[in-house]
């Protein structure tokens, strides 16, 4: 009985980075398909867990997925999301929805005209790999 528990637990083990690969895989295929995948770490929590709870309505877009696939997506992003209080979120704040609304990004891109997140090339302020050019890969130290 006991070797069949731990064989039992040796195969989960091994079976673990399978998921999560294929999970990073459907992050990539899902979310990718419109946007840069976001690291999970530019939110938190709460703020992916409304986002992945409300995709019928994503900013305007009905990014609805299979409820499997969306759970297994949620859990990965919950996983590496960022802690609140290293984003700059006061306790009791709302977590905001948009990577752009927060605090941290706030303060990191203050000095940017408007002009310039209007300008052809960016249009967007989340559109974060016009000026980083490694944003996809989650880099964003080196701007353009």
């Amino acid at each position: 009985m006991r070797q069949h528990t731990f064989a039992a637990m040796i195969l989960a083990l091994l079976a673990l980075p399978l998921a999560t690969a294929a999970t990073a895989a459907e992050l990539q295929e899902e979310c990718g398909a419109c946007h840069i995948v976001y690291p999970a770490k530019l939110l938190p929590a709460a703020s992916w867990q409304q986002i992945m709870g409300s995709l019928a309505r994503h900013f305007g877009t009905d990014a609805s997925l299979d409820a499997a696939v969306a759970k297994r997506i949620e859990t990965l992003l919950v996983q590496g999301a960022g802690q609140p209080r290293r984003m700059r979120l006061a306790p009791g704040q709302p977590a905001p929805l948009r990577i752009t609304e927060m605090p941290w990004f706030l303060h990191e891109h203050a000095g940017i005209p408007q002009s310039r997140w209007r300008s052809p090339k960016v249009r967007s302020a989340a559109r974060c790999e016009a000026c980083h050019v490694d944003a996809a890969r989650g880099q964003f130290d080196d701007d353009e």
